[in-house]
């Protein structure tokens, strides 16, 4: 048990610094993201500063959710003639600050690291080798979920789902390291 917790650490750590270089660089963090234009910026925080939403995640345009075969087809219409997406919003936040996100995002990468080493220490799969491939398909996984998805439903770029899939697949492969090489297969 104290491998898989060393391990999981550990290989929590590794995806951390992954995500470092991932981002500061290689700059896979930006990929697929596309910027307002300083006009298009102002109009859209003037509209948030007129009736500013609760904090949240909104997807637009909004939906009936009755899910009656009428409200099936208003919602088609809808998306067919309106912009679609969704948008995260986060009101003014004086007290953000990098330290506070960073701590969760390494707290965050822990977690996966720890889930990983679980999953290894199952002992289904023998040679180091493949269990550091567990740990990438784990990572990949996790990509084809929810940002292939997004790019399905949303319209998020294909290039930011290129990218997700490229950072949490490395993201996997380096977290499984550790306790791929610390865990002993069962058996």
């Amino acid at each position: 048990m104290n491998k898989v917790l060393i391990g999981g650490v550990l290989g929590g750590v590794l995806m951390f610094v992954w995500g470092a270089v991932a981002h500061m660089v290689l700059s896979l963090g930006h990929v697929g993201y596309s910027e307002l234009s300083t006009t298009q910026e102002a109009a859209l925080l003037g509209a948030l500063a007129v009736a500013p939403p609760e904090a949240g995640l909104y997807m637009y345009p909004t939906m009936d959710t009755t899910n009656t075969p009428e409200a099936r087809a208003r919602n088609e219409e809808r998306v067919k003639s309106h912009p679609r997406g969704i948008f995260s919003y986060t009101p003014k936040d004086p007290a953000f600050g990098m330290g506070g996100i960073l701590g969760k995002e390494f707290a965050t990468n822990v977690l996966c690291g720890l889930l990983i080493a679980v999953v290894l220490a199952l002992g289904a799969v023998r040679s180091v080798g493949n269990r550091i491939l567990v740990g990438t398909l784990i990572g990949a996984y996790a990509a084809v979920a929810v940002s292939f998805s997004f790019s399905i439903f949303y319209g998020f770029p294909t290039a930011f789902s290129g990218a997700s899939l490229l950072f949490e697949a490395v993201g996997g492969l380096v977290a499984a390291v550790p306790p791929a090489l610390m865990i002993k297969p069962r058996g």
